[in-house]
């Protein structure tokens, strides 16, 4: 009983090839498929732009995901000075699913950037956990220390002084009393050092 015949790969001698050149094109359409299979590789660009719009749409889940690959990624698509937007609009996402991991996050990334000397970043971050938790003494104290490390006093004392209300409420006098002699410790040495400003 003769067998049906191939029309999808025939056979070489009825195409004229040889048996190499048969095999080799079967190998070739093979591969071909292959790669039609194979899902292409976003690129980071891309990514962040359907992070942004799933976002937009209400897909929380998905854009978390794709800001994750994003914030992880090490390739040179997205220069080191703008990963500080890809990083936000991770956290800022976050906020609305997982408010503590978020809080957390700014942290990782105050420190993060403050190692890094963008300090404006990552008192920025801290300024966002203060909005978040504004009964939070930790938050408090991390901005004032963070502020008063950049030179801006008149700011970190008023953080301190936020701090202290904080701990109290928290019924944590004995640090409270530590931190308001440390703030006129530092409101001292504010002053002897604008009046000799003032002198020279």
């Amino acid at each position: 009983m003769a067998g049906k015949m191939d029309t999808k790969h025939p056979a070489p001698a009825r195409r004229g090839l040889g048996i190499g050149r048969w095999v080799a094109q079967l190998l070739i359409g093979f591969a071909r498929k292959q790669v039609l299979k194979k899902p292409r590789r976003i690129g980071i660009r891309e990514l962040l732009a359907r992070a942004r719009h799933r976002r937009e749409t209400g897909d929380v889940g998905g854009a978390l995901q794709d800001y994750r690959v994003a914030a992880v990624d090490r390739s040179d698509e997205i220069p080191v000075g703008s990963r500080a937007s890809v990083y936000l609009g991770f956290v800022q996402l976050l906020e609305r699913v997982n408010l503590p991991e978020a809080i957390r996050t700014y942290f990782w990334l105050a420190d993060e950037w403050r190692q890094d000397g963008r300090m404006h970043l990552a008192i920025g971050a801290l300024r966002r956990v203060v909005a978040l938790r504004p009964n939070n003494p930790e938050a408090h104290l991390r901005l004032a220390r963070f502020l008063e490390d950049d030179g801006q006093t008149a700011d970190a004392v008023l953080e301190y002084a936020l701090a202290v209300a904080s701990l109290r409420t928290c019924n944590r006098s004995t640090e409270a009393d530590e931190l308001e002699r440390y703030i006129e410790t530092l409101r001292v040495a504010t002053d002897r050092r604008s009046a000799r400003a003032k002198r020279a």
